[in-house]
């Protein structure tokens, strides 16, 4: 229920509660065009321990982070955007290790290694975006430029 007194950030919040408690499956959207991605950090995260989906300079940035929350966080949003990714190029194979999102620096850098032309254009000139508030990690992609914050 919604109160008159409830914020933005509240009431998505409180939405975002409702569908993805207890979910490990991410929730896509679309704002002004633009594919989005939201999933609970914790249900989302468990599943990517011990999987091998990323690359070696990926794993490094993720081993700097010392604090267990942000380093969840962290794989959440590269992971995000991978899924994204696979989605819009209808490609599941993009979720490996062969495309690396670099988020050590703004903006977000994506990288293919895919032999086919291409698919690996199409992913190197994508922009993406990775935001977190909360329980939850938000991913963004789009031809151009692009900044999502929650």
């Amino acid at each position: 229920m919604i109160s008159a007194f409830q914020t933005t950030d509240e009431i998505l919040t409180s939405y975002l509660s409702e569908v993805l408690n207890n979910s490990a499956q991410p929730l896509f959207f679309s704002l002004m065009q633009t594919p989005c991605i939201c999933a609970h950090r914790e249900h989302y995260g468990s599943q990517l321990q011990g999987v091998a989906v990323f690359h070696d300079e990926e794993l490094l940035e993720i081993g700097k982070v010392s604090h267990p929350r942000r380093k969840t966080e962290k794989m959440v949003g590269k992971m995000l955007v991978k899924e994204l990714l696979a989605r819009k190029l209808k490609s599941p194979k993009l979720k490996t290790g062969s495309v690396r999102v670099l988020a050590d620096s703004h903006p977000v850098r994506i990288l293919s290694e895919l032999s086919e032309t291409n698919t690996a254009e199409s992913i190197n000139s994508t922009h993406a975006s990775i935001s977190h508030s909360g329980d939850f990690v938000f991913a963004a992609i789009g031809d151009r430029r692009l900044g999502i914050d929650f």
